[in-house]
């Protein structure tokens, strides 16, 4: 069986959970499982032919059994499932309707309003960063499955941003929040100051909210640094790994406790330099900790920054947005997999006070 785990294995993709696991036909069935939620997401915005054993199994896939279906139907509609991904033009695709799309709009009402505070007292250029970026170059805007917004800054002009928001808005002490209380503090949070710009401080995030619970806009300002030259990919991984085992700790539950960790590594660690040709998120930022390392980018990939359009207006973005995104995603013009919005857990949980990991 494990031979047939090792032989198979990597048309369906998930070597990570055969790697953790590595044992028993349980794997080969999680696999499947996982398939077949990626294929119903996937229907949810397109209606394209599968064939009828993938669209009954990604319909009801909680109440059947996805270990019964055979390996050669599950094989054939992975490959089916692939061809009509890969043909897929997502420049083509249509705009969000409906809640996605309020969402969405929302979403850039904020962003306009403080980025536009940010530029004209500060003169600082936050620029589109991530899923945003990539919304901005493939849709001119917002990715039609997209939920959120995302920017950067240099860490001197990150810090200078936060600063000034810090003294602007009505900004929440999260020194004893954690990730478990995470969702519940932000309900409150959100439901004591409604519809106002709230400035929150995460271990991975700037953020300004606006809304309640029930109905609420965010955005997301990260920060990037500059890392030694000497720093090979090889060896900036395992720095990667070091840093990620460190929030691992017991004693880095509290997000005091993790930006301690991070002020004291920024300041001490001599490879985190003031300027270099080696610019990659920073340890504070999210995709430091939840992506793999593909690449650093240059100066020149990122500065001078340019306009791009973005819906009904402009945003800043790195010089050269077309390496940038290879860079962080490789063939960013394919549809991806899992295209259900990021977020919509997090708002679930935030209206029903649901203390999960986030």
């Amino acid at each position: 069986m494990l031979r047939y785990i090792k032989k198979h294995i990597r048309l369906i993709k998930h070597k990570g959970y055969y790697k953790k696991m590595a044992i028993g036909p349980f794997c080969i069935e999680y696999v499947r499982s996982d398939m077949y939620k990626d294929f119903y997401s996937f229907i949810n915005y397109f209606s394209q032919s599968f064939t009828f054993n993938a669209r009954y199994a990604a319909k009801y896939r909680i109440l059947s059994h996805i270990r019964y279906i055979p390996f050669f139907i599950a094989k054939k509609d992975y490959d089916n499932f692939e061809r009509i991904r890969k043909s897929i033009d997502p420049t083509k695709i249509k705009t969000a309707v409906g809640e996605t799309r309020r969402l969405q709009l929302n979403i850039l009402t904020l962003s306009k309003e403080v980025l536009t505070d940010l530029e004209k007292n500060t003169g600082l250029k936050p620029m589109l960063h991530g899923g945003s970026l990539l919304g901005a170059v493939r849709h001119k805007g917002f990715i039609p499955w997209d939920d959120d917004i995302d920017f950067f800054l240099m860490r001197p002009e990150f810090n200078k941003a936060v600063e000034y928001l810090k003294n602007k808005y009505i900004t929440i002490d999260t020194s004893d929040w954690t990730w478990n209380s995470y969702y519940d503090n932000l309900r409150q949070t959100l439901n004591k100051y409604p519809n106002t710009i709230v400035c929150i401080h995460t271990s991975t995030a700037f953020k300004c909210f606006r809304g309640t619970s029930d109905d609420y806009a965010f955005v997301d300002l990260f920060a990037g640094d500059y890392y030694s030259e000497q720093f090979t990919d090889y060896t900036f991984k395992k720095y990667i790994d070091s840093v990620r085992a460190q929030m691992s700790r017991p004693d880095m539950k509290t997000f005091s406790q993790k930006f301690s960790f991070f002020n004291k590594e920024i300041s001490d660690n001599i490879n985190i330099v003031s300027r270099s040709n080696n610019i990659y998120y920073g340890i504070d930022e999210h995709a430091f900790h939840m992506y793999p390392f593909r690449a650093f980018r240059t100066m020149d990939d990122v500065f001078p920054a340019i306009c791009l359009p973005f819906e009904d207006t402009e945003f800043y973005a790195p010089h050269n947005p077309d390496v940038f995104l290879k860079k962080m995603y490789g063939d960013y013009m394919t549809v991806p997999l899992n295209i259900i919005p990021v977020h919509q857990k997090d708002r679930i949980s935030t209206k029903e006070g649901d203390n999960n990991n986030g």
